[in-house]
């Protein structure tokens, strides 16, 4: 997620930009753990101790709609946000929850042998490998 662009789409949109609002932008767009709002408030109350869960919601409600970024659900832990929107597979941790992501540059082959064989005009995809990451492989 680039911060600089989504301030500016939100500033062309009308929208305030409010310190809070800034900090969840930065938060997610490090965030290589696919944060939930959860995550994400224990991460900038200490800094913004009168942000609110539902700032953060609707936060990450507003960058959804803008497409800036997707929810996903991987597991019971409720929805996650995925602010990295560029091909890539996500690597989810079934011990400890953790997800990474990992760049697939052979994606592109796949989606083109899935359309030809579909018919389907391919918009994208979500991929997900589930296994132990390895600090939880070293402990089993």
């Amino acid at each position: 997620m680039d911060v600089d662009a989504v301030v500016n789409r939100l500033r062309e949109s009308g929208y305030r930009l409010t310190p809070q609002r800034l900090a969840i932008f930065r938060a997610l767009a490090a965030s290589r753990e696919h944060p939930s709002a959860q995550m994400l408030y224990e991460e900038l109350r200490e800094a913004f101790p009168m942000i609110s869960l539902a700032t953060v919601y609707s936060t990450l409600e507003l960058l959804k709609e803008m497409g800036e970024i997707v929810e996903v659900g991987f597991s019971d832990e409720g929805r996650r946000y995925e602010p990295n929107l560029h091909p890539h597979v996500n690597l989810v941790c079934v011990q400890c929850g953790k997800i990474q992501d990992f760049d697939a540059v052979a994606m592109s082959p796949i989606e083109q042998a899935v359309a030809d064989r579909s018919g389907y005009q391919i918009h994208g995809s979500r991929v997900e490998y589930f296994g132990l990451c390895p600090d939880c492989k070293q402990v089993a």
